[in-house]
This record gives C-alpha cells, sequence and structure tokens, in this order.
C-alpha cells in the first residue's frame, strides 16, 4: 500500500509539472493555501465470509467523532474557457471509545462488540480536474467536465484491553464527472463545484461525492476564499476471506489564500 501511495503522489506532481509547463500567455496559474476543519462521521465493517453485514461500528463510538484541522495545497490554471483543478487533503483522526459492532476480517482474533478500543484514521485524497465552461448565462458560468483521483484510508483499531488489532484499509484510484458553477459580482466571485461518481470494478464498489460551496474577494495579486466544502465516500471490498466496507463523510468550512502568478 505505501508504494502505491508514493506512486499516486509522484504521479500528481508530475501532471502539474506538465500542465504549468505549458501554460500560454493569456493563461493564468494560482497557487491556493487552504486551512480548513472537517467533521468525520460514518460507520466501518470487517466481516468473515460468514459474518453478517448488517452490523458496523459507529466512527463516533470508536473515538473518531471529532473535527481534525487540515491543510490543503491546490494549484489553479485557467484559459479562456478551460479550467484546471489540482488538490491534496490529508487528514487525521484518533480516540478511544467502544466498538459497537463485532469487527472481523479473518486474520487474527476479532473485536468484540462492547470493548473498549483505541482508534486511528487517516484519510488522503487528491484529485485532478479538467473543466470547459459550457454555457455564460445571466445565472453565470456553467462548466462541465471530469476528473481523476486516488483515496487512501489507512485504519486500525486495537483493543485496550485484549490487544486485538484490525486494520480495515485500502488505497484505490478513481474517475469521476465533474460541474461548476461561478457568478461574478461587482468585488466578489461566488463557485459552486461537484463531483461524483458510481463505480464498480471486480471486487470493489465505491461511490464518491464531493461537494464545494466558495465567496472570494480578490486583491491585487490574489484571492481569499471562504467556503464549505464535504467528502461522502463509500466504499466496499469483497474476498474469499470477507469484506470490508467503509461510510465516510468528512465536511467543514475553509479560509484559502490564493496567489497568482
Amino acid at each position: 500500500m505505501g508504494e502505491l501511495v508514493t506512486q499516486a503522489r509522484a504521479v500528481f506532481l508530475l501532471s502539474i509539472c506538465l500542465l504549468v509547463g505549458r501554460v500560454g500567455d493569456g493563461d493564468t496559474v494560482r497557487a491556493d493555501l487552504r486551512l480548513g476543519s472537517l467533521d468525520l462521521d460514518g460507520s466501518i465493517g470487517a466481516f468473515t465470509a460468514g459474518g453478517l453485514a448488517a452490523a458496523r461500528a459507529d466512527t463516533d463510538a470508536l473515538g473518531l467523532g471529532h473535527a481534525a484541522t487540515v491543510v490543503q495545497p491546490r494549484i489553479v490554471i485557467e484559459t479562456e474557457d478551460m479550467h484546471f483543478d489540482f488538490m491534496s487533503l490529508s487528514a487525521d483522526y484518533s480516540g478511544n471509545g467502544i466498538a459497537t459492532a463485532t469487527l472481523d476480517l479473518g486474520v487474527g482474533p476479532p473485536i468484540l462488540v462492547g470493548a473498549a478500543v483505541a482508534s486511528e484514521l487517516d484519510l488522503w485524497i487528491v484529485t485532478g480536474t479538467v473543466l470547459h465552461d459550457v454555457a455564460h448565462t445571466s445565472l453565470g458560468v456553467f462548466g462541465l467536465g471530469f476528473g481523476a483521483g486516488f483515496v487512501d484510508i489507512q485504519m486500525d483499531v486495537t483493543g485496550t484491553t485484549t490487544g486485538n488489532r484490525v486494520s480495515p484499509s485500502s488505497s484505490l484510484p478513481f474517475a469521476y464527472l465533474a460541474g461548476r458553477l461561478t457568478k461574478e459580482f461587482s468585488n466578489v466571485e461566488l463557485a459552486a463545484n461537484v463531483g461524483w461518481i458510481d463505480w464498480r470494478v471486480d471486487r470493489e464498489d465505491m461511490t464518491y461525492f464531493s461537494a464545494e460551496l466558495s465567496v472570494r474577494h480578490p486583491f491585487e495579486q490574489g484571492n481569499v476564499a471562504l467556503g464549505y466544502q464535504l467528502f461522502d465516500i463509500d466504499y466496499e471490498f469483497k474476498s474469499r476471506a470477507g469484506s470490508a466496507v467503509a461510510e465516510a463523510t468528512a465536511e467543514g468550512p475553509f479560509l484559502s489564500l490564493e496567489y497568482r502568478f
């Protein structure tokens, strides 16, 4: 898994370098540094082949129901009617709680329902989006396009008294459809962005949805933006030994400082 994540990071950085190198006169390159807070809500399940898929452990009860401070670097390239957006997000959660369902991957002893646990969850999402402005109306500029991303979820739940450990983790690439609406006023810009995919391949099922609403105010060399963002991921992996499922919603406000080149 670690090698796959390293490769994904390398491809992400290489893609940015290649696109920035092709920027022409009149195009805009913007570097954003976003500071935000993401509150996590959801559930996880880890079952052997004979387990009951209805039993899932709540993330709040596991000790993960708190907000994480996140720093999101972002590169945006804008041409006359095209919009390229590259974003990386990393959030870490940890805490102590109670398992509200039995977690069993069939590898090692399970964590039984009611057990006291120490939990950790590391979430990393990287996306690259290409949008084309398709309509200029009184409501704003509508853009449609697509994107590719990579999500890495590393989770570890350990019984504090038994030492039993379950780690339902996964890393996978995905593609998605994207949409954008922007509306400019005298000194501010309103922007709404969405991304969505319902993806089923072989033993993996994934539904990804992202949404963002922001208000941007320009200054001499850039913008300052306030907004709210949401990421919703439903994921299931099936194998002969069993399956692992995760439903996670991370959402919260952000402040972004944007510098134009």
